[in-house]
């Protein structure tokens, strides 16, 4: 027997005792807390930044160093300024990036022989994101206070975009955080979407809160099962 720690081997064992039965918050945080450590163990953060974001995000009060936080955040905010012309809440599910967390997952389950049921079925996953969104509820993305370096330069061309988008719309700012608000129970859960933005003109209202369920960001015929 080796003294290896394993957490691939630990998170094949607990994906396997999820087959057939329904998903907990504490299923969850559990397939997350050993996806972390595989990322680490074998340094795949950098190749598998959507997974590496979500899994810290579920672990910690507020994510602020994070490049795919900036990604995440300028996106919400163009659907967001969008909202009045689009109504389009699927823009905003689309901007959390959960289809690239989904794409980087199967990768790494699949190479490391771990069951996939949880993300090939079109059901288990729109359970997955339900208790995923209700754990990360109120849990804000913000942008970095102090960036460096390359993650600098994306800040910088991300709130260049986002005032351009804001300036469509008459107005020049930019989103600075993101928190989920969930209500309800989970077959009717309704979500609250809301950006707090900088505003330097200092005019206006300072959010944006956007309330809907919860729209997928992949039509089912993008997965091996219903």
């Amino acid at each position: 027997m080796s003294d290896r720690f394993d957490p691939a081997d630990r998170l094949r064992k607990h994906a396997q005792s999820l087959v057939g039965r329904p998903l907990g918050t504490a299923d969850l945080i559990e397939v997350m807390r050993l996806l972390r450590l595989v990322l680490e163990q074998e340094k795949l953060r950098g190749s598998h930044p959507h997974a590496a974001l979500y899994c810290d995000w579920l672990l910690h009060g507020e994510i602020d160093r994070h490049e795919i936080a900036i990604d995440i955040l300028s996106k919400m905010h163009v659907a967001m300024v969008d909202w009045d012309r689009t109504h389009d809440t699927a823009a905003i599910t689309r901007a959390m990036n959960l289809a690239q967390l989904r794409a980087e997952m199967v990768v790494i389950f699949a190479g490391h022989q771990v069951p996939t049921d949880l993300l090939d079925s079109f059901s288990n996953w729109k359970t997955f994101l339900r208790v995923l969104l209700q754990d990360l509820s109120q849990r804000p993305l913000k942008l970095p206070n102090e960036p460096r370096g390359k993650t600098k330069k994306k800040l910088d061309n991300a709130i260049a975009d986002m005032v351009a988008a804001s300036k469509r719309m008459g107005g020049r700012h930019w989103a600075r955080a993101f928190f989920i608000t969930c209500e309800g129970e989970q077959e009717n859960r309704s979500y609250s979407w809301k950006l707090e933005w900088e505003m330097p003109d200092l005019v206006g209202n300072d959010h944006l809160i956007i309330r809907g369920q919860l729209l997928m960001p992949e039509e089912p015929n993008a997965f091996r099962r219903p």
